[in-house]
């Protein structure tokens, strides 16, 4: 039968960890039916969600009360295990008929807003994650020690030689210390724009030491590359390797991934986040970014598949520019759809190039600041062109590409207007004084993006293809699972290619890529 809860996946987790068969065929959940009607709530705690929808509250205090009976330390939830079970079973009942309440409330409001069809795809996702929680991801237990030990020396000794130039130990990914230590040997350095008050003061904006800044002044002051170079493998070391090593059991790392806002995770936009370790943060092998692709291929060579398996990526191509193209109006729009139509495989980047002449880091950058509406100066800063070129090139993409700019005002002023945007499948994007109205284009593509991963897991769960194929991951617009070496593999990954291209309908295909190896990165 159907099964209510407040985090029920975690509940679900440990019945599953203890041996019970658990019928996933119907579950709900009130903090999954919240953020789809209010993504910018404080808290979507259980008793936050009581105060809200219900005139009810969670029991805390019966515990508290007993807690301060026995004259015991700490939160009264912290000492549960010592309470006698009558105290306990007045505030686990209290947390058992809670959801009941508010998820009436809520499915009432989901309906009237037509956002239940959407929450109940929400709640398909669940046998999904609780797959790839329990299948974790191998890491490659001999790599990943000597890339360890390769990137802890140099993080210590680039770490020694740059303490020994500051001669003092200060935060090298802080420009404002940092300033202070160019200032000492002269080295000049950029500033950010003062605000209002600096104004006032008389005051100038803040030292702007990042990469671009500091890429800039190598040159002249080879000591900046030095910094860059700490700064890479500083990342490495605390965002990456060691978070694995606390992370790691028996040689996989088992992240949790979350489809929804919360408390502590999730996004707005409906978009997968990942935590402990986060696996979404490791970066794909782009060959045209700054540093070639290097960190990513570091990482995702320590990600291996089963035993006896291959590692399979499967990647929607430029998804969110499909969906641009699909909501485009005009007929530069049409002429778009058209090369879609004709050639799926069209490349919106090589469409750009041709049409104002540029190379392809160039028209790839020009794509992501112009579709998410880079104004000259923040395309001056980010790329690190001069503001005439930003200029120039700028314009020359608005000409190439006249509706792209016309679909970003339109879903602004229907966000103005409305209040709110739909997505592809119907989820609400709402304006929130934290929200400025240009940011509804990129909820529009984000947001239509997630629908179309979450209704793909979706379809292929309900296929049986994760019961041939072992998920690992989703990141971002990329599935990764490990593929079987026989017949019963590769046509299960060969149908999860074709289900993720036809989750979602729109005026132009979706086109996944699809790729296998030994470890992530020869996937990529």
């Amino acid at each position: 039968g159907a099964k209510l809860g407040a985090n029920i996946i975690y509940d679900l987790e440990w019945l599953l960890h203890e041996g019970y068969d658990v019928n996933m065929k119907t579950l709900h959940d009130v903090q999954y039916a919240e953020p789809l009607l209010n993504e910018y709530r404080r808290s979507y705690s259980l008793a936050s969600l009581a105060k809200i929808h219900t005139q009810e509250q969670k029991r805390t205090d019966v515990l508290e009360n007993y807690n301060d009976q026995m004259g015991w330390k700490g939160k009264a939830i912290s000492n549960l295990w010592k309470m006698p079970s009558n105290v306990v079973e007045e505030y686990v009942l209290a947390d058992i008929t809670l959801p009941l309440d508010i998820f009436s409330a809520q499915k009432k409001q989901l309906e009237h807003e037509g956002l239940y069809d959407l929450y109940v795809m929400e709640t398909e996702l669940i046998p999904s994650l609780l797959r790839m929680r329990k299948n974790g991801v191998k890491i490659d237990k001999k790599r990943f020690k000597n890339v360890v030990q390769r990137f802890s020396e140099q993080h210590y000794t680039l770490g020694k030689t740059l303490k020994k130039w500051a001669s003092s130990d200060i935060n090298l990914n802080s420009s404002a210390q940092l300033a202070k230590v160019f200032d000492s040997y002269g080295i000049p350095y950029p500033r950010r724009a003062p605000t209002a008050k600096m104004k006032e003061a008389g005051k100038q904006g803040n030292p702007k030491l990042d990469k671009a800044a500091l890429s800039k002044l190598v040159a002249e002051y080879p000591i900046c590359k030095t910094i860059l170079e700490y700064r890479h493998v500083d990342t490495m070391v605390n965002m990456f390797l060691h978070p694995y090593l606390d992370f790691m059991v028996d040689g996989r790392l088992f992240g949790t991934f979350h489809p929804l806002k919360s408390d502590e995770y999730g996004t707005v936009a409906g978009r997968f986040s990942a935590s402990k370790p986060n696996l979404q943060q490791v970066s794909a092998i782009d060959e045209d970014s700054d540093d070639g692709g290097l960190q990513g291929q570091v990482l995702r060579e320590l990600f291996i598949p089963e035993e006896d398996m291959d590692w399979a990526k499967s990647d929607y191509s430029q998804i969110e520019y499909r969906i641009m193209a699909h909501y485009a109006e005009g007929p530069s729009a049409e002429a778009l759809r058209a090369k879609y139509n004709t050639d799926p495989k069209t490349d919106m980047h090589k469409i750009i190039m041709n049409d104002t002449g540029f190379d392809r880091r160039t028209s790839k950058r020009l794509n992501f600041g112009g579709a998410y509406g880079m104004g000259v100066p923040t395309a001056s800063e980010t790329f690190g062109w001069s503001m005439e070129e930003a200029d120039i090139f700028m314009a020359s993409y608005h000409k190439a590409a006249p509706y792209v700019k016309e679909l970003r005002n339109k879903v602004s002023s229907s966000a103005a207007r409305r209040g709110f945007i739909y997505t592809v499948l119907g989820r609400k994007a709402r304006t929130h004084y934290s929200r400025k109205l240009h940011s509804f284009f990129n909820r529009l593509m984000q947001g239509s993006a997630a629908d179309v991963m979450k209704k793909a897991i979706v379809d292929a769960e309900k296929k049986g293809l994760f019961d041939e194929l072992v998920l690992h991951l989703t990141v971002h617009d990329e599935l990764d699972v490990s593929v079987p070496r026989n017949k019963a593999g590769k046509e299960a990954l060969t149908e999860l290619n074709h289900t993720m291209e036809h989750a979602v309908k729109f005026d132009v295909p979706l086109l996944v890529e699809c790729h296998t190896g030994s470890n992530w990165a020869e996937a990529d």
